[in-house]
């Protein structure tokens, strides 16, 4: 595969070039680039960074952000609704080789992961609301999030909580749970009014007892 700038950006600047043709009509039209999105992740944009003995292309940190700017230059809330995969497709180079095995091949296929992290009030400086519990069978998820960039076009979010132990004290300390977006008890929402970019699928995460694997839970 190739892997150079010149050769990365002959494969996907043609895209690019066709993402920047309706930029501006999407921005006036507040219509969020699902399409788009979808024909990155099917052209391999999200598994640039995955090392080659992995299966992805190996690109520099500097080719890909090359590209990256690019992009951004095509349309800026695409390249930004990136920014939690590509995060994520990094923490990986820093995992155990069982979660590698399992998140590679997932991301190679053509498969994004989001973030859901910011909390809005309630919570103390250091802990969270969204919590972690423990079950015979994995863990069950609740809590909610007030921005959570990206996963609305996503397979996956990324969601950081606290941890209960077995009597229901919640632990020091947090987890990540990567959790399909469609899977029952998530709803995301595009509603976010404040600053940044409209069409980055910001938004709303609400998690209600969410059961997920063990396998699910990161550190």
């Amino acid at each position: 595969m190739s892997t150079t700038y010149p050769e990365l950006s002959a494969r996907f600047q043609p895209l690019f070039d066709q993402i920047a043709a309706g930029s501006l009509q999407r921005d006036l039209e507040r219509r969020l680039p699902f399409d788009e999105v979808r024909q990155l992740d099917e052209a391999g944009f999200g598994a640039l960074r995955v090392p080659v003995a992995q299966g992805g292309a190996g690109a520099s940190i500097e080719d890909f952000i090359r590209l990256l700017i690019d992009l951004a230059e095509a349309d800026s809330n695409i390249a930004h609704l990136y920014r939690s995969h590509a995060g994520f497709v990094e923490s990986l180079r820093f995992l155990p080789d069982d979660v590698q095995a399992t998140w590679y091949p997932r991301v190679t296929s053509g498969a994004t992961v989001g973030n859901a992290s910011t909390e809005k009030g309630g919570n103390a400086l250091g802990t969270l609301n969204t919590v972690l519990t423990p079950t015979p069978d994995g863990w069950v998820l609740n809590g909610r999030k007030s921005y959570a960039t990206g996963s609305i076009f996503s397979d996956y979010t990324r969601v950081s909580a606290a941890v209960e132990d077995e009597d229901g004290v919640v632990q020091p300390g947090r987890r990540f749970a990567v959790v399909p977006t469609d899977a029952p008890g998530v709803t995301l929402e595009d509603d976010w009014d404040g600053f940044g970019q409209k069409l980055t699928g910001t938004g709303t995460a609400v998690f209600e007892l969410v059961r997920l694997p063990a396998e699910a839970v990161l550190g």
